[in-house]
């Protein structure tokens, strides 16, 4: 009965090590998921200002 109390102890204990390292995971990816949307919202602005920036160019030229 000792051995098959220890044999689930053991699995118990694989199970949390294997939820905390996936709820890990989860929150790098998390992390993750928001500096690219961070930079795509960057990259976005950078557009807009250089497509604003064009348009200015493009007004100067025609006047």
């Amino acid at each position: 009965m000792a051995i098959v109390a220890m044999m689930f102890a053991a699995v118990s204990c694989g199970n949390n090590n294997a939820k905390k390292a996936a709820e890990g995971a989860a929150a790098e990816a998390a992390e993750a998921v928001e500096a690219v949307e961070e930079a795509v919202e960057a990259a976005a602005d950078s557009v807009a200002a250089a497509a604003d920036s064009v348009a200015a160019d493009v007004a100067a030229i025609a006047e």
